[in-house]
C-alpha cells in the first residue's frame, strides 16, 4: 500500500497531536536547535515538534535577536526564516559565516524563491524546505544537517 501521508504544516500536524511521531528515526539527542522566523505560530509548532523529538530548542523572533543570542548559546544547527523583516534568512547565514560562527543552517521559507535557495545553497546551506513541509523532511534534514551531511535537499 503506497504511503497516503501529505505533507501538512507544523502547525496543523501539532493541532492533531504526536501520534504519529514514533515513525521517524532521529533519536532523543539533547542537541541545541535554534529556530529562527518571525512567525509565533511557526516558531512554538517547530519548538514543540523538536522536543517532543528529543531535542533542546530556543526560538527567536529576528535575525538580529538570534545572532545576538548565538554568542552565549551556541546551537547545533539553526533553522532560519528566509524572508522576515529587518534581517533577512540570508542575511543570517552571511553573518553567522562572517563572524566564525559555523554550524548547519537549513532554510525554511513560504514565498520560495529560485535565485534565493541557489544562493542559500552555494553559501553552505544543508537543506531549503518549502512550507509546509512535512514533519519528516524537516526532521531528516536535522539529522542530515547535525550528523555532517549536506546537499540541496528541497521540499515540495
Amino acid at each position: 500500500m503506497a504511503n497516503s501521508r501529505r505533507p501538512v504544516s507544523l502547525t496543523v500536524w501539532m493541532v492533531e497531536g504526536l501520534a504519529a511521531w514514533g515513525r521517524h528515526p532521529v533519536p532523543a539527542t539533547g542537541v541545541l536547535i535554534a529556530v529562527v522566523d518571525d512567525d509565533e505560530s511557526v516558531r512554538r509548532a517547530t519548538r514543540r515538534l523538536l522536543r517532543t523529538a528529543g531535542f533542546e530548542v530556543d526560538t527567536y523572533s529576528s535575525g538580529t535577536e538570534f545572532l545576538d543570542a548565538v554568542k552565549q548559546r551556541r546551537p547545533g544547527c539553526v533553522i532560519v526564516d528566509l524572508h522576515m523583516p529587518g534581517m533577512s534568512g540570508l542575511e543570517v547565514q552571511s553573518t553567522l559565516a562572517g563572524s566564525g560562527f559555523h554550524m548547519p543552517v537549513l532554510f525554511i521559507t513560504a514565498y520560495d524563491d529560485p535565485g534565493a535557495r541557489d544562493r542559500a545553497l552555494q553559501a553552505g546551506a544543508v537543506s531549503y524546505l518549502r512550507k509546509p513541509f512535512s514533519e519528516e523532511s524537516l526532521l531528516e534534514a536535522i539529522d542530515s544537517a547535525i550528523s555532517g551531511a549536506s546537499g540541496e535537499r528541497c521540499s515540495a
